[in-house]
């Protein structure tokens, strides 16, 4: 009874062992750079010895690969026949190895491949390392094949996820106050002075006295226009004597004068002869 009971937990035992063998593990992320400020750099040698190496390059973004590695302090050598092929990295495979005068077999040579700040997984690089600008947060690695298809590194690239927005707090919903009328006073105008109006003189009457020189008699005006109550008649004496047909302004008088003379001396002279008879 003892015996069938251990059998079955080995068995069962084994069973799980071959499951478990069955499931692919994932590989564990590169040990890089811990934020999206940088470049993570990686080497696995494989066959050659040495595990895997990683290292980060601060601000490394959208510079060259040859440039990042030297960096991390994996320095590179060059085939010296092919200049921008890489056949050596830090230190491997060593000279004895591969004096990296001609280019190196396809079955032991150093895969590029690259990965943008998102992870995934690793994309082989179709350019050689001078020509390969990897982003910044995105990983660079070298991997030593064997074989005669690429293998990638066996670690999964370092992945830096955009960080969340933070969320805002919805605004409180405040009640609109109604907004009072605001009466505007009306303007008390301001009277404005009345122009003063301005007094139009009178017109003068131009008065053409038509000039009437016979002896004795008054110089008669005839007026164009309606003489006014303050208008009076040019009196003869002052009448103008310019006619050459006149008689002048003082002879008038004159002859009123020598009439009241000639009459009084008539009058005398018949009072005489009335009181002395015939």
């Amino acid at each position: 009874m003892l015996t069938r009971t251990v059998t079955r937990v080995v068995a069962a035992a084994l069973l799980a062992a071959a499951a478990y063998a069955g499931v692919p593990v994932a590989p564990a992320a590169a040990a890089g750079c811990a934020s999206s400020d940088g470049v993570t750099v990686v080497v696995d040698f494989h066959e050659l010895g040495g595990g895997l190496q990683s290292a980060c390059v601060r601000d490394g973004g959208d510079r060259f690969a040859t440039q990042l590695f030297p960096d991390a302090g994996l320095p590179l050598a060059f085939v010296q026949r092919q200049p921008d092929f890489v056949c050596r990295v830090a230190g491997q495979p060593t000279p004895d190895q591969d004096a990296c005068v001609s280019t190196p077999p396809a079955t032991a040579y150093w895969s590029l491949w690259w990965a943008d700040d998102s992870g995934g997984s690793w994309k082989y690089s179709t350019s050689n390392a001078g020509g390969l600008r990897v982003p910044d947060g995105g990983s660079v690695a070298f991997s030593w094949n064997t074989g005669s298809r690429p293998v990638p590194p066996g670690v999964a690239p370092v992945a830096h996820p955009a960080p969340k927005p933070t969320p805002t707090a919805k605004p409180t919903l405040t009640a609109k106050a109604t907004p009072t009328p605001t009466v505007s006073a009306t303007p008390t105008p301001t009277p404005s002075a009345s122009p003063t109006p301005t007094k139009k003189p009178k017109p003068k009457p131009s008065t053409t006295p038509t000039a009437s020189t016979s002896a004795g008699a008054s110089v008669s005006t005839t007026p164009t226009e309606a003489a006014t109550p303050s208008d009076t008649a040019t009196p003869a004496s002052a009448a103008s004597t310019d006619d050459g047909g006149g008689l002048p302004g003082w002879a008038a008088p004159v002859v009123i004068v020598v009439l009241f003379a000639g009459a009084g001396i008539a009058a005398v002279l018949r009072r005489r002869r009335t009181t002395s008879g015939p």
